[in-house]
């Protein structure tokens, strides 16, 4: 009977062995295994990936199922076939695949394998002359390679000795890449024939090591029984692997461990993109909304590297993503003990996986997670007999080396006369714990960074060593750290500029190694005194532990500096791209454009890291720099923030403006999954919930909503500290603005907290709400210019997440109608005019943090109409509300806004601005009734809930004087025939000059926006005419479609109510 605390993320082979829960079948080959899954199980989800879209907050997916897997690969071998010489009966020659771990190699490496050819799977991150090595070593002579990779692939084929083609993959025409031959699958390749049938023993694929030894990568084969026979079956279809190693490397190993046990695995799509903290949450909420979509098993299982996990550990978000597994396992490197450590003490159920390309999966601490925390112990069981821990010396006391013994599943090589394979890999034993051993050391040279990437430093030691008569040594340090270092021992004569050409050799050689084994100048002690010398062996051999241990000094001292307190109290505003820039030139050894990606350019994570480091030297903010300048058409300065993983998180030099927009999009757009079953119709009568109701928009809207028959209550949302109050706030509103007060039993007002998830409701009026409410109307919103965005995020932007919540929530499917501006997309300048359309670009939006939380909280929106969430698609819309002004029936409008504020300065000044503006204001009710008419025609048409599932976005709307007629002239004349006092107009500067001159006034807050809409620069021309277009609101609202402008007999309320304002002042 299997062990119950067994899964199949956790289980060793040694495990799946003595508990006999192999993947036993008449499967003999890869082929034949994948024919047999697709025959029993052929709808299982076998492997997803995230499907990034570009300018876009939120991805797609594409999930492929066993038989996917199956037919698919036959179509893709079928186009292959072509490259292999049919007549020969025997089994073809090796193919090497040169590509990024994507789709396409998915579905190449099994088409490979389907045709009946070995594949050598090259990583991206080698070498021409590696590549060559390989392919001589495996006898390839064809490599096939992707666009990305032609300069590589071409090199390598280039070399001397080199005797195999480098290949495109044939994907043609329309298929510019597999997913073509995807799409156009129709499974009709069941007649494809192999040229070759391997058996179980044949090698299905190579993987490589990292040339520890030599620098060049030794091949490591796997045979089909390997691949598959030697894995656990068991049950994992409930249980999904979410894994950020790429095929090339571990995560084939990790696509066959959830095969067999039928789960599902989800991949990083690591062809475009880092793996950052930023694409990991994208990943999962992309495979979150597999889940609910297409019925997928949730993601249980995370699996990384440890700089994956430190950079999550980082960010809150990640902190939870983590927290929220069932397991976390890391492997590939060492963990940081205290990163592990807060990780485990923080709920993260962390365990430690090891295991090698040679011999698969080892060990793992998977343990009692309740009540044992020592993550780093790797546990072996007892009856495991095919698994020891050898002594290495007395010197070095407790230590053991792994070794694995004859007998063990699977080993693909042996380095013993024995028939074992001693791993080179050093263990420290559990002081208490019987067969508990924590991984310490390389017995060889091999460096393993703290990102999980491997070099072997003896090549470049040697070739630098070799190449100068000036330096006597070289010992390069970096396990456990984000990047290497280097202790350089020159000769006493190496003059008085010591440092200069053996820096000079030391850069040449830098080009000849990866990207992540190069050494940084900052990085590099200079050891001039001849009594200072690296420990030696008694054959001259360094001893790379002793001396680090005798250095340890130096070295400390080198990633001190490079990630220490800053060295400069401030850089100046105007250096701050240009000092960046020359950082990342230092840290790359070649310039980099301003706009070019980072990523593009090979700037990995420990190239990532250093170039944070640098700036961190350099800067004395904590978090940012700030940057302030004059902002384009703009009189005042605003805060950019750089931030400091500058390179990850802005993807170039440039970006830092928009990111803060971008990042509040991705932050609030992860929503709740019902709680329950939606009802398919809408209720003949509920609730609608407005918020805003103490606003001048939000009152008007209230006064509408209680003349419809679609409801038999109006839910309040309002900021106050009890019902009573809200009672209050809303009525002297309604009272202030002359809009009858309503019957108690149709009116409730409810105190709010919309920075609260469950929005500060009590749990009678939210279970009243998720029961009977049909709308959702959101128009609180503090129209504050001055603020800038950050101040939006606590109440504004959190509580529309919590918004769209509550709507999600409700058991009728429910309309959600968000009252946005037109300032989010008044910098939009094609096309002409602005269209009822999402905005996809930050650059939309004007400076104000008004404006730019307006055009996140629309992002937010359109996340929650495209999440598929059941009942919410064409059911969410945004409506841009241009300039209001006063009602038609009263003229109240508001005293605190812009244009009545400049109004009444005529009492003081004697005199109006005359400027060249177009009056294209919309009274308050024919926009609350615009707003009510969309509200209530959303998702009750064919038509448009057709176009809403076709856009898979939220329906936009505009609400403003879309073909404004009269002008400023036209008002300023109204007024001289309603105002008993005469006023003179002048020039905007005169105006704006007196204005400034009064001691008080109300007006004068706003001074400045005036000054940057019609100022001297501006010539008295007032904004730019922005035109928007209408057509979906003319269709949807009456009240709209008759509006007929602002006109004089407007202006004579509005002007009455102002003169009552002003007298009730004094």
């Amino acid at each position: 009977m299997a062990d119950s605390s067994l899964t199949y993320f956790t289980c060793t082979l040694g495990q799946a062995a003595i508990t006999k829960n192999l993947a036993s079948s008449n499967a003999k080959t890869i082929n034949d295994f994948l024919e047999s899954q697709a025959q029993l199980y052929p709808k299982l989800p076998a492997v997803g990936f995230p499907v990034p879209v570009p300018n876009e907050r939120e991805w797609g997916s594409q999930v492929f199922s066993f038989d996917d897997l199956y037919e698919v690969s036959k179509t893709v071998a079928k186009k292959l076939s072509p490259y292999f010489d049919s007549g020969n009966s025997g089994k073809p020659s090796c193919v090497a695949l040169l590509c990024p771990s994507s789709i396409d190699l998915l579905f190449t490496w099994l088409a490979l394998m389907r045709i009946g050819t070995a594949v050598l799977l090259i990583a991206p991150q080698c070498q021409p002359a590696a590549i060559a090595s390989l392919c001589k070593s495996c006898d390839a002579s064809l490599l096939f390679h992707d666009t990305s990779h032609k300069d590589l692939a071409s090199s390598a084929a280039s070399l001397m000795n080199s005797n195999f083609t480098a290949q495109f993959l044939p994907w043609t025409g329309t298929e510019k890449d597999i997913t073509g031959i995807i799409r156009t699958n129709t499974g009709s390749d069941s007649d494809f024939v192999p040229l070759y049938k391997p058996s179980e023993n044949d090698t299905a694929y190579i993987h490589h090591s990292s040339g520890t030894s030599t620098g060049i990568p030794k091949p490591i084969p796997q045979s089909h029984r390997a691949a598959f026979g030697v894995l656990p079956r068991l049950d994992g279809q409930n249980s999904a692997t979410f894994t950020t190693t790429p095929l090339y490397h571990g995560g084939i190993a990790d696509c066959f461990r959830a095969w067999t046990s039928n789960a599902l695995i989800w991949l990083f799509p690591g062809e475009t993109l880092p793996i950052t903290p930023k694409n990991i949450l994208l990943s999962l909420s992309a495979a979150s909304r597999a889940e609910i979509e297409a019925s997928t098993p949730p993601v249980r299982y995370f699996s990384s590297v440890p700089y994956v996990l430190q950079t999550l550990a980082e960010e809150p978000a990640g902190m939870t993503l983590l927290q929220n597994m069932e397991l976390v396992g890391v492997g590939g490197a060492a963990l940081s003990p205290s990163v592990g450590d807060h990780l485990v003490s923080q709920g993260v159920n962390l365990v430690s996986r090891f295991g090698s390309a040679e011999c698969g999966f080892l060990l793992s601490s998977h343990r009692d997670y309740g009540v044992d925390t020592d993550w780093q112990f790797l546990r072996l069981r007892s009856e495991c007999t095919s698994l020891c821990f050898e002594k290495i010396g007395e010197e070095n006391g407790v230590l053991r080396e792994l070794v694995v013994m004859k007998g063990w599943p699977h080993m693909a090589k042996t380095n013993r006369s024995d028939g074992s394979y001693a791993t080179g890999d050093v263990f420290e034993p559990h002081p208490h714990i019987r067969n508990a051993w924590r991984y310490h050391n390389r017995s060889d040279s091999q460096i393993t960074l703290l990102t999980g990437k491997k070099f072997d430093p003896a090549p470049l030691e040697d070739a630098i060593c070799s190449s100068s008569n000036l330096i006597r040594d070289v010992v390069i340090f970096g396990n456990g750290r984000q990047y290497p270092g280097a202790l350089v021992f020159l000769c006493c004569s190496a003059g008085g500029n010591e440092e200069e050409e053996p820096w000079n050799l030391i850069s040449r050689h830098n080009h000849e190694v990866e990207i992540h084994s190069r050494l940084d100048r900052n990085m590099v002690a200079w050891i001039t005194a001849d009594e200072l010398i690296p420990e030696k062996s008694s054959k001259g051999t360094i001893l790379r532990g002793p001396t680090e241990e005798k250095f340890a000094a130096y070295i400390e001292e080198l990633y001190k500096q490079t990630s220490g307190s800053p060295l400069a109290s401030n850089v100046p505003d105007s250096e701050v791209y240009s000092l960046t820039a020359s950082i990342v030139h230092e840290v790359m050894g070649f310039k980099i454009k301003d706009d070019e990606d980072f990523y593009q350019h090979g700037v990995d994570s420990t190239k990532a890291t250093q170039i944070r480091s640098k700036l961190q030297t350099v800067c004395t903010s904590t978090w940012f720099i700030k940057v302030y300048g004059l902002i384009k058409q703009q009189k005042f300065s605003i805060g950019i923030a750089l931030p400091w993983n500058v390179v990850y998180d802005c993807g170039n030099i440039q970006e830092s403006d928009v990111r803060e927009m971008q990042d509040l999009v991705e932050r609030y757009s992860h929503f709740d999954s019902p709680t329950a079953e939606k009802q398919n119709a809408v209720a003949k009568t509920g609730i609608a919930v407005l918020t805003g109701a103490t606003g001048g928009l939000g009152a008007n809207i209230l006064d509408n909503l209680l003349n419809k028959s679609a409801f038999y209550q109006i839910i309040c949302l309002v900021r106050a500290k009890d019902e009573h109050e809200a009672n209050i706030k809303v009525s002297a509103n309604l009272k202030a603005r002359k809009l009858s007060l309503p019957s108690p039993n149709r009116l409730k007002c409810v105190p709010v907290s919309l920075s609260r998830a469950d929005l500060g409701l009590s749990p009678e009026i939210l279970e009243l709400i998720k029961r009977e409410a049909t709308c959702f109307i959101h128009a609180a919103w503090a129209v504050n210019f001055s603020l800038p965005l950050t101040s939006f995020i606590p109440s504004h932007i959190t509580g529309l997440q919590h918004l769209l919540n509550l709507t999600i929530s409700c058991t009728h499917p429910s309309t959600f109608t968000f009252c946005s501006s037109t300032a989010s997309v008044l910098r939009c300048t094609s096309p002409s005019p602005i269209p009822e359309t999402l905005s996809h670009s930050p650059h939309h939006a004007d400076a104000l943090g008004y404006s730019r939380s307006k055009w996140v909280a629309e992002r937010i929106c359109a996340s929650a109409a495209a999440s598929r969430v059941l009942g919410m698609r064409g059911r969410v819309n945004v409506v841009r509300v241009g300039q209001l002004t006063g009602d038609e029936r009263t003229g109240v409008w508001n005293m605190s806004e812009a244009w009545p504020l400049l109004l009444c300065t005529v009492k003081a000044l004697g005199c109006l601005p005359g400027i060249e503006q177009k009056l294209d204001w919309l009274p308050l009710d024919v926009a609350a009734s615009a707003v009510v008419d969309i509200a209530l025609g959303s998702g009750s048409g064919p038509g448009l809930d057709a176009l809403n599932v076709n856009e898979r976005e939220c329906s936009v709307y505009h609400v403003v004087n879309w073909a404004p007629k009269e002008d400023w002239g036209d008002l300023l004349r109204w007024i001289k025939r309603v105002s008993p006092e005469e006023f003179e107009v002048v020039e905007p500067g005169v105006w704006l000059g007196r204005l400034e001159g009064l001691n008080e006034h109300p007006a004068k807050k706003l001074l400045w926006l005036w000054e940057q809409a019609f100022g001297d620069s501006k010539g008295g021309r007032g904004n730019l005419e922005v035109r928007f277009s209408a057509d979906r609101t003319i269709e949807a609202s009456k009240a709209f479609r008759e509006f007929g402008g602002v006109d004089e007999v407007l202006l004579g309320k509005i002007w009455a109510w102002l003169e009552e304002e002003l007298s009730c002042d004094r």
